[in-house]
């Protein structure tokens, strides 16, 4: 159990990695979660200067992660990336896309945020959702979304937010 609260105003949990990336079979994160992780305020960031899909701030392998607020940052790709388990956003600043990629069943929920896709990426959506394999119970109900939603098939999920691009 990680609960991640920062007491000061000024905190920072930060990575660089300048590696390889891009690969399938390489993946880089700062904070990788298998457990149960709650992102309360404070800055988490993976600062890496290459594009591609294995670069994420935070990683939600598995568990439950909640986020509350902060500020995910991940200029070159993904803010987040989930695979397995539960994945709850009540608020935060997310610089990277969101990305829901799962491996197995998963749930996704947001409720509240501000998204935008990577910065220096080339992917446009600020929440993507690769929904064609496995079953994702996504539900969005508020949030601000700089761009699009992006799904590889359509389903029927949003009830609130702000988007830059209708999600419908």
């Amino acid at each position: 159990n990680l609960t991640i609260n920062d007491s000061v105003g000024s905190g920072k949990i930060s990575f660089k990695d300048t590696g390889v990336g891009g690969s399938s079979t390489w993946a880089t994160y700062t904070i990788r979660n298998e457990g149960t992780l709650t992102v309360n305020n404070g800055t988490i960031e993976h600062l890496g200067n290459q594009e591609g899909n294995a670069i994420n701030a935070i990683f939600s392998y598995s568990g439950d992660t909640t986020i509350n607020g902060g500020s995910i940052l991940c200029p070159y790709s993904r803010s987040v990336r989930q695979w397995k388990g539960t994945l709850t956003i009540n608020g935060g600043t997310f610089d990277g896309q969101v990305w829901v990629q799962p491996t197995t069943d998963c749930t996704t929920t947001i409720t509240g945020g501000s998204f935008k896709p990577a910065t220096n990426g080339n992917d446009a959506s600020s929440v993507f959702v690769t929904n064609n394999v496995h079953t994702v119970a996504v539900s969005i109900s508020g949030g601000n979304f700089a761009t699009k939603l992006g799904m590889s098939s359509p389903v029927k999920c949003v009830t609130g937010g702000t988007f830059g691009v209708d999600p419908s």
